[in-house]
């Protein structure tokens, strides 16, 4: 029978040296598998759900305007995956759990669409987004950031960037483009990055709420949100135009308005009158609203908080994005 340990006592220190490094980098070389994040794992249920969904695809369009290296900056998409390991993130099943797959590298190629010569620029260019955004990505497959650049003119572009909502949210996309204007301006004039180096990645976030969440804190927050939710309503009962389908679309829609500078104005200071925050007199005003229009007298209201409470996760890239309902129980009592 051969003996495979290895054996390094008959060895000189050079030599151990070498053996060492070279362990260290076939180690540095294998992908490490290490656990979700929550939030992570419920990305991932859902997709398991409905793996041809692109409801979780996060588009950005930047406008570029002058003399852009697209050379340079291809290599300075890629020195942010080089920096950020949750850009070159996969997810891979372990008994039949989420495991993130931490790859070495990737190398995102920046494909170029040439749409100067166009007739119905604007048309093909809504086309091209509505396609980036409507591919479905495979968890398990690098990469789960896709870029790609439209040529609209010889000084005009547009850079795309489409990723899955398990790898970001919408706070890590200003960082993603923040990042990635200063590495550009670095690597244009050949100057060292500016850039502090990143003392944490996501991952150990991901650790650390995992090893937090294990103690009794995890009974205090499933304690806490029992009894406020307790007997909660599913539904919301608003008089729409057309019946609730029976299977939930996703198509949503935004809109946007502005407010006069004198509500504006009128609305902080009831903020301040009150000893409120803007965010929660604007709140209280639809819940209002949703009180009227349907009679009943107990609101939810669902809401997206940052979850960036540690200085030492502000400038990573990552799922930190948590969802928090604001219940609120009408009573003729109210003012």
């Amino acid at each position: 029978m051969t003996n495979n340990k290895l054996n390094l006592d008959n060895l000189s220190q050079e030599e151990k040296k070498k053996i060492l490094a070279k362990l260290l980098q076939q180690k540095a070389k294998q992908p490490r598998l290490f656990p979700t994040s929550f939030a992570q794992q419920r990305l991932w249920f859902l997709q398991q759900l409905e793996p041809e969904s692109t409801a979780y695809n996060i588009p950005a369009a930047l406008e570029l305007t002058g003399n852009i290296d697209l050379d340079i900056l291809r290599k300075s998409i890629n020195d942010i995956c080089d920096r950020h390991e949750i850009l070159r993130t996969v997810f891979v099943t372990v008994d039949n759990e989420p495991k993130q797959k931490i790859l070495s590298k990737i190398n995102n190629a920046l494909p170029v669409v040439d749409l100067s010569n166009t007739e119905e620029q604007e048309l093909e260019i809504k086309n091209t987004i509505h396609q980036e955004t409507k591919q479905v990505f495979d968890l398990a497959e690098a990469p789960l950031l896709r870029t790609k650049v439209l040529s609209l003119d010889k000084d005009k572009y547009i850079l795309l960037f489409t990723l899955h909502h398990i790898i970001t949210d919408y706070y890590s996309m200003r960082v993603l483009i923040q990042e990635l204007a200063t590495i550009y301006q670095t690597k244009i004039n050949n100057i060292p990055s500016t850039l502090p180096k990143l003392e944490l990645q996501y991952v150990d976030f991901a650790v650390w709420q995992r090893k937090w969440l294990e103690s009794d804190n995890l009974q205090t927050q499933l304690d806490y949100w029992q009894q406020q939710l307790a007997d909660a309503p599913t539904l919301i009962n608003l008089p729409t135009d057309f019946p609730r389908p029976q299977r939930q679309t996703l198509r949503g829609k935004t809109k946007t308005f502005i407010l006069p500078i004198e509500l504006s104005q009128a609305l902080q200071a009831l903020s301040s009158k009150e000893n409120t925050t803007l965010f929660m007199t604007l709140l209280a005003g639809l819940q209002t609203l949703l009180y009227r229009y349907t009679e009943q007298t107990d609101i939810l209201v669902g809401s997206t908080v940052a979850n960036r409470d540690k200085k030492e996760i502000s400038n990573l890239i990552g799922l930190f994005v948590n969802n928090l309902i604001f219940r609120t129980k009408f009573n003729p009592q109210l003012t």
